[in-house]
């Protein structure tokens, strides 16, 4: 959710325009399931669960990265800026490049216990400053929902700290989707970070493999881009 493309940025983890190839074949699965899935169960597994996955892929910069994700609750919070007293949600991320590990963060996600609107994050990248983003807007997804489906879950004001005092430094958009490739129904939480231009910075896209009852599953996908760069990586796992 936004947490590793904008640690990407923060930790300098892409340093040059990427080249080359590292894409992914059309898919030749089995059709897509026409049931309906419970999109808010899955977001709120996603919010509440202890769950951890491994994700590998090639970038177009032709590098290998592995990355390591794993979410469990944390304690209830104050949301950093805004005050609120909100659940959490704590999702840490190591990423290695060609068996090398070049940096680690922990993302905490704030949300109401209640409606399970998402009220802000907050990056700590390990051995940096941690950035602060407060949600402007946000929505709770349906309990019903069919493959090709999507809908909002936030709008954040980027922060450059976590102080009141702390400069915006631009938006995040967060999404939810349900999509299908290879056999395999994801729940997606999709993020846009942009500038205060409104020049798209990165985009990530973090995929849980998904149960029409909402129940989230092993398999896990992965997309970040920074068009910035270039930059463009699909891991799964």
């Amino acid at each position: 959710m936004r947490a590793l493309c904008r640690w990407v940025s923060m930790c300098g983890l892409v340093l040059l325009s990427a080249c080359g190839g590292g894409g992914d074949s059309g898919d030749s699965g089995p059709p897509p399931p026409t049931v309906d899935f419970d999109v808010q169960a899955a977001w709120g597994e996603f919010l509440t669960a202890s769950r951890s996955w491994s994700v590998t892929g090639i970038a177009n910069n032709l590098q290998r990265y592995d990355i390591d994700i794993a979410i469990a609750p944390g304690a209830a919070s104050v949301v950093p800026i805004s005050g609120a007293t909100a659940a959490r949600s704590d999702t840490t991320l190591q990423v290695h490049e060609n068996g090398t590990l070049i940096g680690n963060a922990l993302s905490e996600t704030f949300y109401d216990p209640g409606t399970l609107q998402l009220l802000g994050v907050r990056l700590t990248p390990s051995g940096g400053a941690s950035a602060c983003s407060v949600a402007t807007s946000a929505a709770t997804p349906p309990a019903a929902a069919k493959i090709g489906a999507s809908g909002a879950l936030a709008t954040l004001d980027e922060r450059s700290g976590c102080l009141t005092t702390s400069a915006s430094v631009g938006t995040s958009s967060v999404g939810w989707s349900l999509e299908f490739e290879g056999g395999i129904s994801y729940f997606c939480v999709n993020s846009t970070e942009r500038d205060l231009t409104g020049a798209v910075l990165a985009t990530e896209s973090d995929c849980i493999e998904a149960n029409p009852d909402g129940s989230l599953g092993a398999r896990a996908r992965l997309t970040i881009t920074q068009p910035g760069t270039g930059f463009a990586l699909t891991a799964r796992g």
